[in-house]
């Protein structure tokens, strides 16, 4: 996509050490339009960027129609985001992310239990169930990356996205119902309901990272620096953690506009030169705190 002349005068090289007279919100929507003004100022204070859609909306509201799915049926549930099928594939649901149950002596995260017994109470009277995979069909544990519904049409991400037992998360390629799941969480945000009720194990300030912290996490924090690397743009958050940003989607976005910004991020915390890293898979995981 390529940005409007009023966003590049923004984003160039210039942007930093110019004064920035323009409020960002006024340049941002005349870069994207009102999608960007119309954003729900009760959402937990924050606005996610404004992005190119990544799904139609159908009339009745889901993001997909399944007219070419596979019809599978369940072995057991292994968690809130995970199942294991009658053939024993694996399938990890696309755009969802649930607390992890303890294993290996750790203690269960906040709601796993819930998430789990959730999506086992919504799946316990459909006998077989939709696969819809994603473009891309596997993640790195060889695990079948998709969406899944009930024989009537109703999606385990969804539902627990609406109860407050999960997170949106965007991986690109499979970003199809990114703009409705986020919508979901945003709603059960402002219900204040299930992992939004209090602060959840997730949510943590950059300034309060430590090199023991892994997972996945929704980081809060100050926009102190912005790097151009050789592969990627750099984010530095509160000189905590770090935002890796591939060129390619950098292009597409206002990076300088977030400078002394607060802003927060979602994604797997890894460890990277010393440092904590999170990738910027999708626009959609980075949002700009009011």
């Amino acid at each position: 996509m390529r940005l409007p002349q009023a966003l590049r005068l923004v984003s160039g090289k210039g942007a930093v050490q110019a004064p920035f007279f323009v409020p960002v919100a006024f340049v941002l929507l005349l870069a994207f339009g009102p999608s960007f003004a119309a954003a729900d100022p009760h959402s937990n204070e924050s606005a996610p960027w404004p992005t190119p859609s990544s799904g139609i909306q159908k009339p009745d509201g889901r993001c997909i129609h399944p007219a070419n799915h596979e019809t599978v049926t369940l072995k057991r549930v292994t968690d809130g985001d995970t199942l294991v099928l009658s053939d024993d594939r694996r399938v990890r649901i696309i755009g969802i992310n649930t607390p992890e149950l303890g294993r290996n002596k750790q203690h269960a995260e906040l709601y796993a239990s819930e998430a789990k017994l959730a999506v086992q109470q919504f799946l316990s009277n459909s006998k077989t169930l939709k696969l819809i995979p994603g473009i891309d069909p596997f993640d790195r544990h060889s695990r079948t990356l998709a969406h899944i519904q009930r024989s009537d049409g109703a999606g385990i991400a969804e539902h627990l996205l609406a109860q407050g037992l999960a997170a949106h998360i965007v991986v690109s390629p499979n970003s199809r119902c990114a703009e409705a799941f986020a919508k979901l969480e945003a709603q059960a945000k402002r219900s204040g309901i299930g992992l939004w009720e209090q602060t959840s194990d997730w949510q943590i300030e950059a300034k309060r990272l430590r090199h023991i912290h892994r997972g996945f996490r929704i980081v809060r924090g100050s926009v102190v620096a912005i790097e151009h690397m050789e592969n990627a743009h750099v984010i530095d958050l509160d000189k905590g953690m770090k935002i890796h940003v591939s060129k390619a989607l950098a292009a597409k976005l206002p990076i300088h506009s977030l400078l002394n910004r607060r802003v927060e991020i979602r994604g797997w915390l890894q460890q990277h030169q010393g440092s904590l890293k999170v990738n910027l898979h999708h626009a959609l995981n980075l949002s700009i705190l009011h």
